[in-house]
């Protein structure tokens, strides 16, 4: 029997979402300085965005195009590296004037609610400047003047709960999770009514797989602020580590009605919809992240897997291939696409791709295993004893399954001999 990678759930796709590294809302270290990217993983990222000492949250808005979404991009980051200059009032102006085109953009809203809080008397300037200057720092990974600012900063604003936002995620760039709870907790201490301090909580709880009392912060921030759309993204990744995939579907369901526009919410929801066999859903998910961004391999990649579950053999070749194409150096659409092959008994190009697998995958096993099972339904049984041989020398307990598959057609090939 040839074997399927079936990674229905995309590659890590239940572990990037569980950390914001936005934690200030002033960027990640590492990143442009808007973006914040989850801990964990590629692509997809979760955003923390900030609306300190229990500011107004935004207006619910229809999601932003990917016009507007670069627009706010380029602003926050003008916006911040004037703040970081001490320039306050150009960059609350920046940021307010980018807010009103793009209300639900959390980093934004930060910019605005920040510099608000020095307006009015809740922050003082310098310390605000050097908030924005310790992220500035912490992008460019210099630790030791990214922490050097903060503390400056605390000194001169001790009781800010965003000072020690910031502290935190200094901690949570350097993976230090532990400390980043203790600067997190001094912060919700001074504001029990800081949102978004409980929905950073809950990340870095939810990266020390501590996911109920991660799902108990996001609730709390929720209730704080309705129209925080990322923390009931990172609720439902959170349910989804509590085995309640209907709790998750549901969450990304409320966070996609906020942000209709957010591909990564799509993908989580398409994600958990392809691991509980509902294949419609997932398609439709896949589809509509691939209508926003044609160049998103994992979503053809995964969207072909539910084709290939509903037995529709063309389009799932065609969105492997397309996958291939986006993401090279990923051996699923490969392995994929050469069972279909093998199907087809067109067992050439089955090879050609279990060969292409191996090069970006040396230690994968399937592509080995298959490879033989191609070799030998091809009528090559010297070419296949050699491959069994191979995949059994190497095999380890995990691939035991397809390793007594191996025993078996080997021993009918050497008595053939």
């Amino acid at each position: 029997m040839i074997a399927t990678e079936r990674h229905a759930l995309l590659r890590e796709i239940l572990a990037w979402v569980t950390l914001a590294a936005g934690l200030a809302g002033c960027g990640g270290a590492g990143q442009d300085p808007k973006s914040s990217g989850a801990a964990a993983q590629p692509a997809p990222q979760a955003i923390a965005p900030q609306n300190p000492a229990g500011q107004p949250a935004p207006t619910p808005a229809a999601g932003a195009s990917a016009a507007t979404s670069a627009q706010s991009e380029e602003a926050y980051d003008k916006g911040a590296a004037l703040a970081a200059e001490g320039k306050l009032q150009e960059a609350r102006a920046v940021f307010e004037a980018a807010s009103r085109r793009d209300p639900l953009d959390g980093s934004l809203a930060s910019g605005v609610a920040i510099l608000r809080d020095v307006d009015e008397g809740r922050a003082n300037g310098e310390a605000v400047q050097r908030i924005f200057r310790a992220m500035e720092h912490a992008n460019a990974q210099r630790w030791e003047e990214a922490h050097f600012d903060v503390d400056e900063a605390l000194k001169l604003a001790p009781r800010y709960p965003y000072a020690y936002a910031t502290r935190a995620t200094l901690h949570v760039f350097q993976g230090q999770y532990p400390n980043a709870l203790a600067a997190l907790d001094e912060a919700l201490k001074l504001d029990p009514k800081y949102a978004q301090g409980y929905y950073n909580r809950g990340a870095v709880r939810a990266e020390l797989r501590q996911f109920g009392a991660a799902i108990a912060d996001y609730t709390r921030a929720i209730e704080l602020q309705p129209t925080l759309w990322e923390a009931y993204r990172n609720r439902g990744s959170a349910y989804t580590h509590k085995n309640d995939p209907q709790a998750a579907i549901a969450e990304f369901t409320k966070a996609h009605e906020l942000r209709p526009r957010d591909v990564d919410t799509l993908l989580l929801r398409g994600a958990v919809e392809s691991a509980t066999n509902q294949w419609d859903a997932a398609i439709a998910d896949f589809t509509k992240v691939i209508e926003l961004d044609a160049r998103n391999g994992a979503a053809y990649y995964n969207r072909g897997l539910g084709y290939d579950q509903k037995g529709d053999a063309d389009r799932a070749m065609a969105d492997y291939t397309k996958a291939i194409e986006l993401e090279p150096t990923d051996p699923s659409p490969l392995i994929n696409r050469g069972r279909i092959y093998m199907g087809r008994r067109e067992y050439d190009r089955a090879i050609a791709d279990y060969d292409k697998a191996f090069v970006v995958a040396p230690g994968l096993m399937l592509a080995r295993f298959n490879k033989a099972v191609a070799l030998d339904r091809a009528g090559r049984p010297q070419e296949a004893i050699h491959e069994y041989r191979t995949f059994l020398q190497i095999a380890g307990p995990d691939d035991e399954a397809n390793a007594s598959q191996a025993r078996q057609r080997l021993a009918t090939l050497e008595r053939q001999e």
